[in-house]
């Protein structure tokens, strides 16, 4: 009891913070956008069915080849331009609110990162630097866990996917790739993977999203000088990162595929991005806080 009267730092509990960098409405709207863009591919790809009059590349007829004056294409198309509509509508209504959020400070020092898709990376992870469960500060480290880009202790013999493509999405528009390494050190740290016949404990949302954002970033960031060699645009961080890294493992990975390297980068790009988002985050509730108590 001695010991604990003490020291009582080591079961002192840090005060709550209030997740305010991500509100309902920022959520609300990134899932009304979700659902309209949804239902706006699934119409498209109903009329693309419905019109379609060329064979697909077996040999196979799966249109309709129905005429643009067919009742049923009329209707599906007055839905598709409906759609597109609210869809629009509804990304004016979130980069809106994103510019109301203190985040949009940071947003606008980043190439590559836009309102809308930073909007739909909070409404993935919620404040970047504040659990909504219970109101405590995470580290970087939890925040890289909750988007799936953690590392795991790898085991000897052990397969891993050479593909570091996000469910949902195909990076750099390509397949995946069957390639295996087969002997990796134990105690070696690997990039965390789906198992098949195990959940995951990571948002594939939050994935995703992160992953999009490094791929504008990189589009935006990375150029090609008249020797095909890549720079960094107006010193792109991301795009310098990018370039560095895709240089750095084709020295130490040779063997890696043109994807494989690529996706490795992207995830490399898609940590730095959460770590400055977390940073900003951080600073913006240290600093209310300090404000608060007249610091």
């Amino acid at each position: 009891m001695a010991r604990e009267a003490s020291d009582p730092s080591e079961t002192e509990i840090p005060a709550p913070l209030t997740p305010y960098l991500f509100t309902p409405e920022l959520g609300l709207l990134a899932q009304q956008l979700d659902d309209f863009e949804n239902l706006r591919k699934a119409q498209a790809n109903r009329l693309r069915i419905f019109t379609r009059d060329e064979t697909d590349s077996d040999g196979e007829m799966r249109g309709f080849a129905l005429e643009e004056d067919n009742p049923a294409v009329i209707a599906v198309q007055i839905n598709l331009d409906q759609l597109e509509i609210l869809e629009h509508k509804t990304v004016l209504a979130l980069q809106k609110a994103m510019r109301s959020n203190p985040l949009n400070e940071w947003r606008k020092t980043q190439l590559g990162v836009g309102e809308k898709t930073l909007a739909r990376l909070l409404n993935a992870i919620g404040d970047p630097y504040v659990r909504t469960d219970n109101h405590q500060p995470r580290t970087v480290s939890q925040l890289w866990a909750y988007c799936g880009l953690h590392t795991l202790p790898s085991t000897s013999r052990l397969s891993i996917t050479q593909d570091d493509s996000v469910e949902g999405t195909t990076l750099a528009g390509s397949q995946k790739s069957n390639e295996t390494q087969d002997s990796i050190a134990p105690g070696t740290n690997v990039a965390a993977k789906r198992m098949k016949g195990r959940q995951a404990n990571w948002s594939t949302i939050a994935k995703t999203r992160a992953y999009l954002i490094a791929e504008a970033c990189v589009k935006a960031g990375v150029r090609k000088d008249a020797d095909g060699n890549r720079y960094a645009k107006d010193g792109s961080e991301y795009a310098q990162l990018y370039i560095d890294r895709r240089n750095h493992t084709a020295e130490t990975h040779p063997e890696w595929t043109a994807l494989h390297s690529q996706n490795d980068a992207l995830r490399i790009v898609s940590k730095r991005i959460l770590r400055n988002l977390w940073r900003a985050a951080r600073d913006i509730h240290m600093n209310d806080k300090e404000a608060s108590i007249g610091i």
